[in-house]
């Protein structure tokens, strides 16, 4: 499987990786003698089972790598987030209710699944410039909870501790259907009890990892600092 998607589909075969990676870090064992879903883990604590996904390009959207890296950083100074933000909830939410459907219609039928708690994974790779979407997008879709950067950054001195979170109710798609905001704010999606989501799961973090000192290199990140999240810029250097 690996060897095969890792060269056409790459991203949910890296996110695979990924989490298994993070897993393994965190000392839970492993159950591999079912299938599916992807992960059955245990610990002290009890077991769980978690089921990887990723929000992918609408039909017709560009995909994450086609932009031009040469480019890339220019293009940001003047970005606005609200489409970003708009476009990731909506693919997020479609990829979510994907694994809520695949639940009710057979994991929960499975006997390894049944009273364990059921964890989604997720990870965006739906547009360009999906890294920069922070927790805004899943914040929204899961409690309703959106920061509006845009307002921040148009005005930051109305704003001394950083952006204020706002609720939207819906995203709107193209064709004019609502995506409703706020899963987890009642029962309709009881069968999911938790969603473990990154948007920093990228090719950038495979390169800072190479350990051939003949390779150097600049991360640069923003940061939400403590009490409020106002955003906070850092530069690291590799090599």
């Amino acid at each position: 499987k690996f060897v095969q998607e890792l060269q056409t589909t790459f991203n949910s075969s890296f996110w695979e990786l990924y989490l298994n990676a993070l897993f393994t870090d965190y000392g839970f064992d492993f159950d591999w003698s079912h299938t599916a879903p992807d992960f059955h883990l245990k610990h002290k604590a009890g077991e769980f089972i978690v089921e990887a996904t990723t929000a992918n390009a609408a039909d017709g959207k560009a995909k994450e790598w086609e932009k031009d890296p040469t480019t890339a950083l220019e293009s940001l100074k003047d970005m606005e987030f609200g489409p970003l933000n708009k476009e990731a909830m909506i693919r997020i939410s479609n990829a979510l209710l994907g694994k809520l459907r695949a639940y009710r219609d057979k994991y929960q039928k499975l006997d390894h699944v049944k009273g364990k708690p059921f964890v989604v994974a997720i990870a965006p790779f739906e547009q360009p410039n999906f890294q920069y979407q922070y927790d805004r997008p899943i914040r929204a879709v899961l409690f309703d909870h959106y920061v509006d950067e845009d307002a921040y950054l148009k005005n930051p001195s109305a704003y001394p501790n950083g952006p204020e979170g706002v609720s939207l109710g819906f995203v709107e798609k193209a064709n004019g259907a609502s995506v409703p905001l706020g899963i987890f704010l009642d029962d309709q999606w009881a069968e999911i009890s938790a969603v473990v989501f990154s948007c920093v799961a990228t090719w950038g973090k495979v390169d800072v990892l190479c350990r051939d000192p003949k390779i150097k290199g600049v991360v640069n990140s923003t940061w939400a600092s403590k009490p409020h999240g106002r955003p906070v810029q850092r530069t690291g250097y590799r090599g």
